[in-house]
C-alpha cells in the first residue's frame, strides 16, 4: 500500500505576534508572505483524526517549504524544532490522535525567502515502511 496523503491547505487562522495584541486572519498553504507581514507570526489549523488501522499503518506529519519555522506544535505536545536553516520537517506520530486536533506553526516570515511557503500533510503510511525508516536511520523530531 502507498502512503496516503492528506493535505493541510486551507483554514489556517494567522496571528500576527509582537507588541500590538494578536489579530487573526484567515489564510491557505502554500502561500507567499506579505511585504509587510510581521516579524513574527503564528499560524493555527484544526483537523479532525484521520482514519488509521494502528496494527498495519503509521502516522506523521510532513513540512516542506518552510524555511524560517521556529517550532511546530501539535495538540498540547512540546513544540518540535527544526534544524537550523531547514526547510523541511518530518515528524512522526507515535501516539494515537484525538478526534480534533490542532496544529500551530510559529514562523519568522523575514527568513522564508521567496516563493510559495508552506506544504503541510498528514501523511498514512504502512508500518513496514516506518520499521524501514527506523532501520535506515531517518530522523524526525518527535511531537
Amino acid at each position: 500500500m502507498p502512503e496516503h496523503l492528506i493535505r493541510l491547505r486551507g483554514g489556517w487562522e494567522w496571528h500576527d505576534l509582537g507588541d500590538a495584541p494578536p489579530t487573526p486572519g484567515r489564510v491557505s498553504l502554500p502561500l507567499v508572505w506579505p511585504d509587510r507581514a510581521a516579524p513574527r507570526v503564528r499560524l493555527a489549523r484544526s483537523f479532525q483524526r484521520p482514519p488509521l488501522d494502528p496494527a498495519r499503518e503509521t502516522l506523521g506529519l510532513r513540512l516542506e517549504a518552510v524555511a524560517g519555522l521556529v517550532w511546530a506544535k501539535l495538540n498540547d505536545r512540546a513544540p518540535a524544532r527544526p534544524e537550523p536553516d531547514a526547510d523541511t520537517l518530518w515528524l512522526p506520530i507515535d501516539d494515537p490522535l484525538p478526534p480534533r486536533n490542532v496544529l500551530v506553526l510559529e514562523v519568522e516570515p523575514g527568513a522564508t525567502g521567496t516563493g510559495p511557503w508552506g506544504l503541510v500533510t498528514l501523511v498514512i503510511r504502512p508500518r513496514a515502511a516506518r520499521e524501514a525508516e527506523q532501520s535506515l536511520g531517518e530522523r524526525g523530531v518527535s511531537l
